[in-house]
């Protein structure tokens, strides 16, 4: 992919962004857009930046430590499910967590925080449609999870997380970004990363402030 296509598809996502937020009388300077860069060559991220993309995710861990060195200056982000094993690996290049799904995962987060002094910004990721397929925190227990984790010093837990049931037509995803809302404000917190290419517009209207953005922006995955 060109430098002109990566460049069109990141002013367009803004453009999306912006109109949204004015019809949903919301500011787009609360949103952060996160280019999902799994299996993307190095170059497209480096393009990225050089547009003003500041925020990159990966899934894997050892994705994750293969672009780290050759993107400095940018905030990583963790979004796919953590093995346990691996988060020592990639503690200190990341500053958020968007998958924390297990009380095994938050204190070994937490431990690993520890020796890096380090607190790291986590969402609950929460399993919304009730999927098998699918890691996360189950609806009834969101809110005792999160008395448990907020009491880990080296975690800073700041939004929930979902990945809904796909639908082709990205409306049926509403009602998932809706009881999303309502989960977050009842645990008063502030942060929600819901949204990717195929349904970021429907979650920004519903309240998403992180969105996960892969493929509009990047193209197809080599």
């Amino acid at each position: 992919m060109s430098h002109e296509f990566i460049e069109e598809n990141y002013k367009s996502i803004l453009k999306k962004i912006k109109k949204i937020c004015g019809e949903v009388h919301r500011n787009p300077s609360e949103i952060t857009l996160v280019g999902i860069s799994k299996k993307q060559p190095i170059e497209r991220l480096q393009e990225a930046k050089k547009m003003g993309l500041k925020h990159f995710g990966e899934n894997l861990s050892e994705e994750l430590c293969e672009k780290y060195p050759l993107l400095p200056d940018v905030t990583w982000h963790f979004v796919g499910h953590l093995q346990t094993n691996k988060v020592k690996k990639i503690i200190d290049k990341i500053a958020y967590l968007h998958s924390l799904d297990s009380l095994k995962l938050a204190r070994i987060v937490d431990k690993e925080g520890v020796a890096y002094n380090k607190k790291i910004k986590c969402f609950i990721q929460v399993n919304i449609g009730h999927e098998d397929t699918k890691s996360g925190v189950e609806e009834k227990e969101v809110a005792s999870f999160y008395e448990k984790v907020k009491k880990l010093k080296n975690i800073e837990l700041i939004g929930l997380m979902c990945l809904p049931p796909y639908f082709e037509n990205p409306e049926s995803t509403r009602k998932f970004f809706k009881k999303m809302k309502e989960l977050n404000n009842r645990l008063s917190l502030k942060e929600l990363s819901m949204g990717m290419s195929h349904d970021f517009e429907v979650a920004l209207e519903e309240g998403a402030t992180f969105l996960r953005i892969g493929e509009a922006l990047f193209g197809k995955r080599k």
